[in-house]
């Protein structure tokens, strides 16, 4: 008994000094308010993570860079500014903050990846709800930053994007004057070099200069992090500044990397490595701490961050014993969420692909084989079958399938025709059960391309496709299950297909109406593939 009542004595005491140390944090909002913040930050950065487009390391630094920002800002709200708590949300403003933000996250993880609307409005809902939970409706005012780098973050840069390659490509061809430093650099510390145009060579070999082994890519990018400028206060020509240092830092890493191709040009695994996506991720960090340097020479830290009270000066207010268990309760409710999420994540790869049969079954043809094939030209895989027709064994049927599971369209089947097609080569058809398709020959074959939608007839263009997701996509059912976290609520999704056979010196009018009597007979089965 004695030796038992040591051991729980030394448990108590254990259990005492570490709620004693704790103790100090708990009382405290801006302990659950850092810790509500940094889970979504970790949610939202694994969803970026595994997201088909976005995953890429460079944008996973730039999320994560924009969330660095808000959790220092919100740390350095609350030291200077401990006033700001003293105002407890009202109960109305946390429970509707907090339906907001469960509202917004509540939904599983492939939904983010095939969702645009989600992905880019849910993170801007549950910031709302973050802040009617955390500071109240009056505390937006005050903590407008937070707000304004959480948009930052999610803006769809995409059109600023291509018009500044646009610029940066075509109108100042950074390819050449890229490829005209880099043999000075190179020139400069003793190599024997020439240079024309955009081909760089040495006595090893020569490199060509594209726009994308440039800076152009790289400028871009930091100069959206110089937009982050916005929520300090600072003068004019320093973030003018900003932005003449991002170009420089930028134009310059381009340099420095195609010098280095061009020295390892003869070593095809480290020119593979350099010129990959591994070596540019190098060269993008480079780029991205020597920003970092000068940005902190422009702009030093403490002029940012003011004049901060020590930690023993900072009065902060205690919070009621039911905001305890609020905060704390919302905290965990976040973490359980996020884990459940993502234990349940469905691979989505498996949503992002097409299980055609090996087999298809169609009437009066017989299939001969099914292939995977590369499209070089095209920069893309298809799947191919191939037929022959059970009453003239002379006639053949090609069928090309594609899925298209990002958030654009562009219909490589479409775009390869040939733009000197005249009328009599070239048409659009429309049909109610179908939907728009496309007729046309080369002189060896005619051909049937469309894009299959999820709902509607086929489509041959944006218009087309938009047209369909905006009548068949916003629906009233389609909303509520959209709202509850059950589906998506615009399906960008769609089925490339081309049907192809051999002219074999018959007109190509005598050809469409095969191809057609195909289509359009099939056309709600192989609909059906792209049913969730």
């Amino acid at each position: 008994m004695g030796k038992s009542s040591i051991k729980n004595n030394k448990i108590i005491a254990a259990k005492t000094k570490i709620l004693l140390k704790i103790q100090p944090f708990i009382e405290y909002q801006w302990f659950y308010l850092l810790g509500i913040f940094s889970t979504l930050a970790a949610w939202h950065l694994n969803i970026i993570r595994t997201h088909p487009i976005e995953s890429i390391s460079e944008e996973i630094a730039f999320y994560s860079i924009h969330w660095g920002v808000i959790l220092y800002l919100l740390w350095h709200d609350i030291k200077q500014k401990p006033q700001l708590q003293e105002n407890t949300p009202s109960w109305f403003a946390s429970w509707l903050g907090l339906l907001l933000l469960f509202f917004a996250i509540i939904r599983p993880v492939h939904l983010w990846h095939l969702d645009f609307i989600v992905f880019r409005v849910a993170p801007i809902v549950a910031g709302l709800g973050l802040g009617l939970l955390s500071f109240g409706f009056s505390g937006f005012r005050q903590h407008w930053r937070l707000f304004a780098v959480l948009c930052l973050m999610l803006f769809p840069f995409g059109k600023i994007v291509t018009i500044l390659n646009f610029i940066f490509n075509s109108l100042l061809h950074f390819n050449d004057l890229t490829a005209a430093i880099s043999a000075f650099l190179l020139h400069y510390v003793g190599f024997q070099v020439n240079y024309s145009g955009n081909v760089v060579t040495l006595p090893t070999g020569q490199v060509r200069v594209l726009y994308a082994c440039t800076g152009g890519p790289v400028i871009i990018s930091l100069l959206r992090l110089t937009l982050l400028s916005v929520v300090f206060p600072l003068s004019w020509w320093r973030r003018l500044a900003l932005a003449i240092a991002a170009t420089i830092v930028g134009f310059f890493t381009g340099v420095i990397r195609v010098a280095l191709l061009a020295i390892v040009v003869n070593n095809q695994e480290s020119f593979d490595y350099w010129h990959g996506s591994t070596g540019g991720g190098i060269f993008m960090t480079f780029a991205t701490l020597t920003f970092a340097c000068c940005c902190n020479w422009l702009l030093p830290l403490e002029d940012l961050a003011g004049n901060q009270p020590d930690a023993a000066e900072i009065t902060q207010p205690k919070v009621y014993l039911k905001r305890h268990l609020f905060l704390a309760g919302t905290w965990l409710g976040i973490m359980v969420t996020a884990i459940y999420l993502i234990a349940t994540q469905i691979n989505i790869s498996v949503i992002n692909s097409i299980s055609l049969p090996d087999k298809l079954l169609l009437n009066q043809w017989q299939q001969t084989q099914v292939t995977f094939v590369k499209d070089d030209e095209l920069e893309t895989d298809f799947q191919k079958f191939n037929f022959i027709n059970n009453k003239n064994q002379k006639q053949e049927l090609e069928i090309l399938y594609k899925l298209n599971a990002g958030t654009y369209y562009h219909n490589p089947f479409v775009s390869e025709i040939n733009q000197n097609l005249d009328g009599n080569q070239f048409q659009k058809i429309y049909s109610d059960v179908v939907g728009y398709y496309t007729l046309y020959d080369d002189g060896k074959k005619a051909y049937l391309a469309s894009c299959i939608n999820p709902r509607g007839g086929g489509t041959i263009n944006l218009s087309q496709f938009m047209q369909n997701r905006y009548k068949y996509d916003f629906t009233g059912d389609r909303i509520l299950k959209w709202v509850f976290g059950q589906g998506v609520l615009r399906d960008d999704r769609c089925l490339w297909t081309k049907l192809s056979a051999p002219l074999n010196e018959t007109p190509a009018t005598d050809i469409y109406p095969v191809l057609e009597a195909v289509w359009l007979e099939n056309y709600t089965k192989w609909q059906s593939f792209l049913h969730l």
